[in-house]
């Protein structure tokens, strides 16, 4: 029988490592030294990396990091929650289907490279436009369109590895997988084409900010780069010899 005690006390040290890490990125926890230990693995040692990552950004500019470390504390806030969901296995209930991309749109890791990559080459888009209904759907559709793509090709490995934070196996539990790969690959290509609409009603609306054009590209060049890393990379296995396994 499982020890949900136990299991509480998991995630409540979890649940407190990440809120530790986010207020040592914002700046609310300004010493090390002050910060509850936990038995959170390498605790202290991740809380220097996050003082010290933000003392660098510090000096930098923090002004023109504002972004950046937004997108990266609701990374780490994403992470926690999918720990959280995982350790109770609450995603495999009914409801997940559609909160799923709700949460991934920030644990995907895409916002965080893009804002980073944007503070890099000085491309500063003002807040009002930010804050535009369209940009705000264009990157939550990026997200989207990066989380199917991990989920497809991730798919037979996190099967194997009894993984099941993955929205191919989320759909295979109502539906046979092969219908389910074909459903994803369908969402992929919606997606694109949708971000395609998005862009063009985005610069048309916008027609001579220029940053808003370069952050645009940012959020495609990773896009692209993440789908041609897929491809390529070994972390899924042998993509030609791929084959479809079952889910129990």
């Amino acid at each position: 029988m499982k020890d949900f005690n136990k299991e509480n006390t998991a995630v409540e040290h979890m649940v407190n490592a990440g809120n530790a890490f986010c207020n040592i990125l914002t700046g609310k926890i300004t010493a090390v030294t002050t910060v509850t230990t936990s038995p959170f693995p390498n605790f202290i040692e991740i809380c220097k990396l996050f003082k010290e990552l933000r003392t660098k950004l510090f000096k930098y500019d923090i002004e023109k990091c504002e972004h950046y470390i937004q997108s990266f504390v609701e990374l780490i806030q994403a992470w926690t929650l999918e720990r959280v969901f995982k350790s109770y296995k609450i995603n495999e209930s009914i409801y997940l289907k559609d909160a799923y991309f709700g949460i991934r749109e920030y644990s995907v890791g895409l916002r965080p490279f893009v804002e980073l990559q944007a503070m890099l080459m000085g491309i500063v888009v003002p807040d009002a436009i930010r804050r535009d209904p369209l940009l705000l759907l264009y990157k939550q559709q990026a997200a989207k369109q990066v989380t199917l793509v991990n989920d497809l090709f991730s798919f037979n490995k996190e099967v194997e590895n009894d993984e099941f934070y993955n929205y191919m196996k989320i759909l295979a539990k109502e539906k046979p997988v092969d219908v389910c790969y074909r459903k994803g690959i369908k969402m992929i290509i919606k997606c694109m084409d949708y971000l395609g609409l998005l862009e063009k009603s985005i610069l048309l609306r916008y027609p001579e900010e220029e940053n808003v054009k370069e952050f645009l590209l940012v959020f495609k060049a990773w896009i692209d780069g993440h789908m041609q890393w897929c491809l390529i990379t070994d972390r899924y296995g042998e993509w030609e010899n791929f084959e479809i396994h079952a889910v129990n």
